[in-house]
């Protein structure tokens, strides 16, 4: 039999960081066997003095289930607030908001929806949904056999119950128009989504309150569930120890907004990943309790006032510790503000390159490289901040690997706004010799040999959107040279003269050298060393890291010098570059696609006829 220790339940909790203290719980078991114990930690916990809490909070009952009267008024009230004072929040964060094109009407309750054209709602306020469709092709979507059938009456036994539970919430919080996705753009004419989705990020923007079925898991799910009253109660302790305030204390599990919301599936989701950050507000709908998140606040029913550590506690130590996405989304989004309100920041200098390839490339306008765009602090922490969001994002799913770039373009129009640079296959051109250093995250757990992409790949070899896995930036430091440069750029177009993202060549000049796969056993990182030819040591060699498959050992490759590391003296560090693995690419022998980073550090001199300096395209 299980026997349990109240008792020991808590330690000591002086575990402190600035002004916030922690609580470590440890719960002690034994069986009645042999009365051994055995202690079993249950996690780090943060203590709150309960005069932060409401008196009522503590006593009354919550409702039996997530979403209720309680909870609407609840909604209401962050709501009011959120739009009486909270500045960052009603700032535009889009110059020109574009109004939907089609919005849900909700005329009397969610058993009442038809379609209503942009031309009805000029200024109508309207919610946005985020929800994940599922994998069952049969939902009911808008297509144009139906598109006069909805303008009378959207079938509400066909509707998935996802968005008639949004509609009812919505309903209820007093909007009478919400954007739907599936609902509002024809699915199956392509023209009509091709001009909706690069207009989504300024669709969620202007909207009043975005509402994120996070307890769901596709589109068929229900939004309002039963649940047990208890979870949203605060668990309270009487705490009597040394080098702590004696009284009763609030616990709160600050990892718990990593579980209701960022470790759920919908928050994995690429499309999702725009509509969090650029919506002013959301309303996260959980299987356990509602919880808000804007620019100034996140907060739950739990704690309605804001949850312990995040910034709006005006604790000059705290940091958002507790969140790990969304630890981003009011970074970025507070950045994007400042940005807004401060006015452009400079204007990005521009020249005009002349000269034309044998696979004919036009004469372009180009940012030059604009270290000292870079340098300036704002500008500096706009590009850390991006990378950190191209970290993440890189890390979400999608349905058609096609909408990765897409799913993007409304961020990137925002901050291009504000931002004076430009912007291709997901990278600012100010950082792009730099941020060509891109790298997966990790090694891929199975050795696939190399494949070249086809003819219907979606993004530029050179783009981390050009792969289905994680990446991250190498750390910027001060000292490293970084001597590519990119003379031109050039765009291509598809069969209905569109823009193509995935034809966007670099003219780029750097050093670079020719280098052979070195073989090593399977389960080691494929290793370079330099061509025979050449005439150097098998000492020096370096670390190939792979983007799409591993190579045969021998084969010949391009290496492209990115970053040089010189000698430090304060970390005992060896000079050592980074740089990409190119091959040919076709029969232009001066066109290359990338394959792969590496990095080279040198246990020796290399020497100088190593290294050749080049100008190539990198498709």
């Amino acid at each position: 039999m299980l026997q349990v220790s109240k008792e020991k339940l808590f330690d000591d909790p002086r575990i402190c960081h600035g002004n916030r203290i922690y609580l470590s719980a440890h719960l002690q078991v034994s069986w009645s066997a042999d009365s051994t114990y055995t202690t079993v930690w249950l996690g780090l916990f943060e203590l709150q003095p309960l005069t932060i809490l409401h008196e009522a909070q503590t006593q009354a009952k919550p409702s039996e289930k997530n979403v209720s009267g309680h909870t609407n008024e609840l909604c209401r009230k962050w709501l009011t607030t959120c739009s009486r004072s909270h500045e960052r929040c009603n700032a535009s964060l889009v110059s020109l908001i574009r109004r939907p094109k089609r919005l849900l009407h909700i005329a009397r309750s969610s058993s009442d929806l038809h379609l209503s054209l942009s031309t009805d709602h000029v200024s109508v306020s309207y919610v946005t949904l985020s929800y994940c469709w599922g994998s069952d092709s049969s939902v009911l979507k808008l297509k144009e056999s139906n598109l006069s059938k909805f303008k009378n009456m959207i079938p509400v036994e066909e509707t998935p119950r996802t968005i008639l539970d949004a509609a009812e919430i919505a309903y209820n919080l007093g909007f009478t128009y919400m954007w739907v996705d599936s609902l509002c753009i024809i699915q199956d004419l392509k023209q009509d989504w091709q001009e909706q989705s690069v207009l989504m990020g300024s669709i969620y923007a202007g909207g009043a309150i975005n509402i994120a079925a996070t307890g769901a898991e596709k589109a068929t799910d229900a939004l309002i569930y039963h649940r047990d009253p208890c979870v949203v109660l605060p668990t309270t302790v009487y705490i009597d120890v040394g080098g702590v305030p004696r009284g009763k204390y609030a616990i709160y599990d600050f990892q718990s907004w990593s579980r209701e919301i960022n470790e759920r599936r919908i928050n994995t989701r690429g499309w999702v990943f725009q509509e969090r950050l650029m919506s002013p507000r959301t309303i996260h709908v959980s299987q356990d309790q509602v919880l808000w998140e804007c620019r100034d606040l996140c907060a739950c029913e739990t704690f309605p006032d804001g949850l312990p550590g995040h910034p709006t506690w005006n604790d000059a130590n705290n940091t958002p510790t507790n969140f790990s996405k969304s630890s981003l989304i009011p970074e970025l989004s507070v950045l994007l503000f400042q940005l807004g309100t401060s006015g452009p920041l400079g204007e990005a200098k521009r020249i005009q390159l002349a000269g034309k390839s044998k696979c004919s490339t036009p004469e372009l306008q180009v940012p030059c490289a604009n270290n000292e765009l870079e340098n300036r602090a704002d500008c500096a922490d706009a590009y850390l901040k991006w990378r950190h969001l191209i970290t993440i994002y890189s890390s979400c799913s999608f349905t058609e690997t096609s909408d990765k770039l897409v799913a993007l373009i409304g961020l990137a129009n925002q901050v291009q706004a504000f931002h004076v640079d430009e912007y291709d296959a997901g990278m600012w051109r100010t950082t792009l010799p730099r941020d060509l250093l891109w790298h997966l995250a990790k090694e891929p757990r199975t050795r696939l040999p190399y494949e070249p992409v086809g003819p219907s790949y979606f993004a530029p070899t050179w783009s981390w959107a050009s792969v289905n896995d994680q990446i991250e930036f190498p750390k910027v430091v001060v000292g490293d040279h970084y001597p590519a440069r990119i003379n031109r750029i050039y765009r291509g177009k598809d069969s209905s003269d569109r823009p193509d993202p995935a034809v966007i060549y670099l003219r780029l000049w750097s050093l670079m050298f020719l280098a052979r796969i070195r073989p090593t056993l399977s389960a080691d990182p494929q290793q370079l060393s330099l061509d025979d030819e050449a005439g150097a040591s098998d000492h020096n060699s370096g670390m190939f890291l792979p983007d799409r498959g591993y190579l045969a050992a021998g084969t010949m490759v391009l290496c492209l010098v990115l970053q040089l590391s010189p000698f430090s003296q304060d970390t005992c560090s060896i000079p050592h570059f980074h740089g990409i693995v190119l091959l040919p690419a076709g029969d232009c022998n001066d066109h290359f696609v990338r394959i792969g980073y590496f990095v080279w550090r040198l246990a020796q001199e290399v020497c100088s006829e190593v290294f050749r300096e080049q100008e190539i395209w990198l498709c």
